[in-house]
């Protein structure tokens, strides 16, 4: 049974914009069914990756495939099998918007497999399909546009800074769309700058910077080893000794208080412990490393 392809792949893959190296040497092993946070700041290289990873964009040198299409020969299959989300298409502001998908879908150029109500619910937009697009919010708009990539049925959706100009409720409802569209298997890669959607939404993540990957990885992965407990105690050798029995570190974190190199998870049987040693525990607080506090150090060893 043949192997299921990579949702990407790329080997020092590199773009030239005149003399300005746009993208620079990005190696990227991405399997099929995450949802990867393209994040960096603007000029990081982010929209120039994804127009190279949906063939829009021919490299200057590297290699690289997409579901198991080659980036320099195949690039019209891959447009073929992706979707891109990079700005809200022209609307017909007197027409509906399933009015306005349905005049959209007559432009594909990769034909029309989904129906226009079944894309429509996938992106929460059946309940307002009849809305004028001249009344329509602009998280509406967005979600329209997600639908519209979507009627080809792409195996791989790239989406670039989608919320990036929305209101709060206007971003969690597109943020929302992609949380499903990934649970029903979809391959999304969303290009952000916001490092806290990244960390919400995505499974994975690619750190850029000025055209470099800097680190790529599960987020679970890059964050692991990040947790604490902070433990108020009394007396503190107590907790320090029965901390050392479990093989947890423990430093000082204030009056009273040890900061323990444990998981929350660990919480119950290390107060248990601490109880039985004798020991009295007045209070135990999770402490969870966020990405952002850990992207300097993603950052620095790659630093150019």
């Amino acid at each position: 049974m043949p192997a299921t392809p990579l949702a990407i792949e790329t080997a020092r893959l590199t773009r030239y914009e005149g003399t300005q190296r746009s993208v620079a040497g990005v190696s990227l092993v991405v399997p099929q069914g995450v949802l990867l946070g393209l994040l960096g700041p603007p000029g990081a290289g982010k929209s120039t990756l994804i127009k190279l990873l949906a063939g829009r964009l021919r490299p200057s040198s590297g290699a690289g495939a997409v579901l198991g299409h080659d980036l320099w020969r195949e690039r019209p299959a891959i447009r073929a099998r992706t979707g891109v989300v990079d700005a809200v298409p022209p609307l017909v502001g007197g027409l509906s918007l399933r009015a306005n998908l349905r005049l959209l879908a007559t432009f594909r150029r990769h034909g029309w497999a989904a129906s226009v109500d079944v894309v429509l619910r996938q992106v929460d937009l059946a309940q307002r399909a009849d809305v004028l697009a001249r009344e329509a919010s602009c998280a509406d708009r967005w979600r329209l546009a997600v639908a519209a990539a979507l009627l080809h049925q792409p195996r791989l959706l790239f989406l670039d800074e989608p919320t990036l100009d929305l209101d709060p409720a206007g971003a969690a409802a597109v943020r929302q769309v992609l949380r499903r569209l990934h649970a029903e298997g979809l391959t999304v890669v969303l290009a952000s700058q916001q490092v806290q959607e990244v960390e919400q939404l995505c499974t994975h993540v690619a750190l850029l910077r000025a055209g470099h990957l800097l680190t790529y990885g599960p987020i679970e992965t890059l964050l692991a080893g990040e947790d604490s407990l902070l433990i108020t105690a009394e007396p503190l050798p107590i907790v320090a000794a029965v901390a050392a029995r479990f093989g947890y570190d423990a430093t000082p974190a204030g009056h009273g208080v040890l900061r323990i190199a444990a998981t929350p998870e660990a919480a119950p049987g290390l107060v248990a412990a601490l109880v039985s040693a004798g020991a009295r525990v007045f209070e135990v607080t999770p402490q969870r490393r966020s990405l952002a506090q850990r992207l300097p150090e993603l950052a620095e060893p790659c630093a150019r």
